[in-house]
């Protein structure tokens, strides 16, 4: 049987940029949030490790504070197409992200399978 773990990513709204956080948002970026709103929540299936992730996307406006670094890596603000252009996106973000960043899109819920990396090998979408 597969190993189910639950993942969380917020989409921290700012002057129309973005900053990616996974975990508590006060702790790992330093900054206070509002408005938060969940945007998709999807199954995504991962082969060669056994694993399925419960994914669940939000989004958040600033409100405010200072960003700090964290260990794990830099945080940066980005527009939504630069985040679109980084190698490390993976298949599934390009078909959810659209309807994440959209104020006017309802919730979605999707599901992924992965044979092993980023090479995905089905994807579903259930519009709003």
């Amino acid at each position: 049987m597969a190993e189910i773990i639950g993942t969380l990513e917020c989409y921290v709204k700012k002057d129309g940029k973005y900053l990616i956080a996974h975990r508590e948002i006060l702790e790992e970026t330093g900054l206070e949030i509002k408005n938060i709103k969940i945007r998709a929540t999807g199954i995504v299936r991962i082969k060669d490790l056994d694993l399925q992730l419960l994914v669940n996307f939000l989004t958040a406006d600033y409100a405010y504070g200072e960003l700090k670094q964290c260990p794990e890596g830099e945080l940066v603000w980005l527009m939504p197409e630069e985040i679109f252009k980084l190698d490390s996106l993976l298949e599934e973000l390009r078909h959810v992200l659209p309807f994440v960043f959209d104020d006017k899109a309802g919730i979605v819920s999707f599901k992924s399978v992965y044979s092993s990396g980023n090479n995905m090998v089905e994807f579903g979408i259930e519009n709003p």
